[in-house]
């Protein structure tokens, strides 16, 4: 077949993932499409792996079309013969010679183009920020004409992906020739995967990081080391209250978290203004509730989840890591472990939380973290058999019925029990238990 009959590359020439260890899997769109009916199970198999193998590909999304290539990337060796078969059986279903002699998937190439928009976005961002902050030149015109492109590349894949209306390309003037650029120091490692950049990136976050020292602003990051090569108290004892106040609530928790975050992001990445989503927000409160489940205070929560934070960011700079795209991949797993092994600050030492004694009828029933984090904060209206309590948040309102309505039906005393959302809040609805 000549290659002037056949369509174009479906994503351009330098996508490069590589450095992207997690792709997305549309959960029912896999279960609805035509390799879900493939009998045998070995070709499906292979067929996944097909999409995987393509994803750390350059360009990603694609695949040699030869076939002592194919049955070696996707873990058949040299077993040609038992490769045919497969391939016979439907493995490379989907799959789609292009002009270039690769083989393209446009559902992986697809996915692929949405995170390249984001890496593309994340790369100007940092372009941008770190030459206000250093005063250093920077280019963005080759960026915003690969952002034009991936786009124009998705809309043919995809018209109403939400990359196209959730991100379009920033509005950055160009400030130097591109054939300057080349001398901008480069900040972030995730966005290149050759190895000299990578090693370039990493001694100038060093340098950075001395010039820092030098201007006596480590001591005031509170992620120093100890004499005994741990992390300072003041990372975890600035996300909790004075000794002689009551505890802030889960709030003011969350809001600590956040600001760690925040200075995690600019001490190690040098991003003093990279926005927190919903999705990290969720992942925050999540953090809170582990703790106040197990006893803690919501400050003691915030303050474990804190020194986390910064030891993880700490570890991903000395490795060379790039800047997570997913803070639920990068740090959940660790923070919720560092949050289970965390202990209540003693009371009456610097930085602990006050927690009064769970009042009646709530006593034996609740622990004081969890009546002070979780049903303090409502109000219980009690009415014949049946009670109503009020959150002031939504997050409240939703962990309150999902995991306390059985105790609160006990320690009331009622058979039926409502949470809802405090008349007061913006959003009034309701959860029934």
């Amino acid at each position: 077949m000549s290659t002037e009959s056949l369509p174009a590359p479906l994503v351009p020439a330098e996508v490069d993932l590589t450095d992207f260890r997690f792709m997305p899997l549309e959960v029912a769109r896999l279960l609805d499409s035509e390799i879900m009916a493939l009998e045998n199970a070995e070709a499906f198999r292979a067929g996944v792996a097909s999409w995987c193998k393509g994803w750390h590909q350059v360009p990603a999304a694609s695949l040699a079309s030869d076939d002592t290539v194919l049955c070696k990337t996707l873990g058949y060796g040299r077993d040609l013969k038992t490769w045919a078969k497969l391939r016979k059986a439907g493995a490379l279903r989907g799959w789609v010679l292009c002009s270039d002699g690769r083989l393209y998937h446009p559902v992986v190439a697809e996915k692929a183009l949405e995170a390249w928009l984001e890496k593309l976005a994340q790369r100007l961002s940092s372009g941008a920020g770190n030459a206000k902050r250093w005063g250093v030149e920077f280019d963005p015109r080759q960026i915003n004409e690969q952002i034009a492109t991936a786009r124009e590349y998705l809309a043919k894949l995809n018209p109403q992906s939400k990359a196209l209306t959730k991100r379009k390309p920033p509005v950055v003037s160009a400030a130097i020739p591109p054939d300057e650029a080349r001398d901008i120091p480069p900040d972030d490692v995730q966005e290149s995967a050759q190895e000299s950049r990578r090693d370039d990136d990493r001694e100038s976050r060093r340098d950075r990081k001395r010039q820092r020292q030098g201007q006596g602003q480590e001591e005031s990051t509170g992620t120093d080391k100890s004499s005994a090569g741990g992390l300072r108290a003041s990372a975890r004892e600035a996300a909790r209250p004075p000794a002689d106040g009551p505890d802030p609530g889960i709030p003011s928790a969350v809001s600590a978290v956040r600001q760690g975050l925040s200075d995690a992001f600019e001490r190690w990445f040098d991003l003093p203004d990279r926005p927190l989503t919903p999705a990290d927000l969720e992942l925050v409160e999540g953090w809170i509730a582990a703790g106040t489940e197990r006893g803690l205070t919501p400050a003691d929560a915030a303050a474990a989840a804190v020194e986390e934070v910064q030891r993880q960011f700490r570890r991903l700079d000395e490795r060379g890591g790039g800047v997570p795209r997913s803070l639920r991949a990068v740090l959940d797993s660790d923070v919720r472990t560092a949050i289970a092994n965390a202990r209540p600050a003693r009371t009456g030492a610097a930085g602990s939380s006050h927690i009064a004694e769970v009042p009646s009828p709530y006593a034996g029933h609740f622990t004081p973290a969890e009546f002070a984090s979780w049903v303090a904060p409502c109000e219980v209206v009690i009415q014949g058999g049946a009670a109503t309590v009020s959150a002031p948040s939504r997050h409240i309102r939703d962990w309150v019925a999902a995991h306390l309505t059985d105790k609160l039906r006990v320690a009331l005393g009622v058979t039926e029990l409502a949470v809802e959302l405090a008349a007061t809040s913006r959003r009034p609805d309701h959860a029934a238990a």
